[in-house]
């Protein structure tokens, strides 16, 4: 299914196109004039060290971090620059484009699940409350869920927390989704519930850019293979090359050691 909706998206621009971004907190660089271009309905897994830039970039990408140099253009479309702010509206209107899946989920304790999924249309006004309450509930059975509707956060597990979070960003119809470690806070048998429901999304054919630590996961499901280290992109290769040793470097033998399959 990815392979058809990549074929029919010849000769439009990268979902995604960052150019020559950086990011510093005072005098620790973060990002060093980073460039990187996502094609619709690819899959980009971001991998590396602690302290490498990966959550850093991938938060500038959904505006919570603002850059000192560079842009970012969405579709085509200039996004977001080091000018602009928060409250330009080709900004806003990005921000509903493109979807975020935190480490720690972030859901509201006060909220049901199903009413978690329904806050961020309907604050948006997207569509009328019976539209976002049908569109909830179908969310809820797509992530195995359903069930729990009416449950509060603390009533369910972690894995199952995540997925809510999932379908919560999947509520606005985003065209990319960015996922910030989402099986970090999970007990190990709790992670592969997550990370089933990510892979239905990229088989799809979703724009996904997924930080992860996981690496046979980031192998299987990947387009590309992206690995980050003191705040540049050291490698950017296809799983393919990767575990086949295709390509003799000291850049590709530092990344297949990290992923443990030097």
């Amino acid at each position: 299914m990815k392979k058809a909706k990549a074929s029919s998206t010849k000769g439009l621009p990268p979902a995604l196109q960052l150019k020559n971004i950086s990011k510093s907190y005072g005098h620790h660089q973060v990002l060093k004039d980073i460039s990187l271009n996502v094609k619709i309905g690819e899959v980009m897994s971001i991998i590396g060290p602690s302290g490498s830039g990966k959550t850093t970039l991938i938060r500038t990408i959904n505006t919570l971090e603002t850059l000192n140099s560079g842009e970012i253009i969405l579709f085509g479309e200039n996004y977001v620059t080091d000018r602009e702010t928060i409250k330009n509206k080709v900004v806003r209107e990005g921000m509903l484009r493109i979807g975020m899946v935190f480490q720690s989920f972030n859901l509201f304790p006060h909220k049901t699940i199903l009413e978690n999924i329904m806050l961020a249309p309907q604050y948006h006004r997207i569509s009328e409350e019976d539209v976002c309450h049908q569109r909830a509930l179908y969310l809820l059975d797509r992530v195995g869920l359903l069930a729990h509707a009416d449950k509060y956060p603390h009533q369910m597990s972690g894995g199952q927390q995540q997925r809510v979070a999932i379908a919560r960003t999947l509520a606005l119809s985003p065209d990319i989704i960015l996922f910030d470690e989402p099986t970090s806070a999970l007990d190990p048998e709790m992670v592969a519930e997550v990370l089933g429901v990510i892979q239905d999304l990229a088989q799809e054919g979703m724009s996904l850019i997924i930080v992860t630590h996981e690496m046979d996961f980031a192998l299987s499901v990947s387009d590309r293979v992206v690995m980050m280290e003191h705040g540049v992109i050291q490698v950017d290769s296809s799983p393919d090359d990767i575990k086949n040793n295709n390509i003799q470097t000291e850049s590709y033998q530092r990344l297949r050691e990290f992923m443990g399959i030097a």
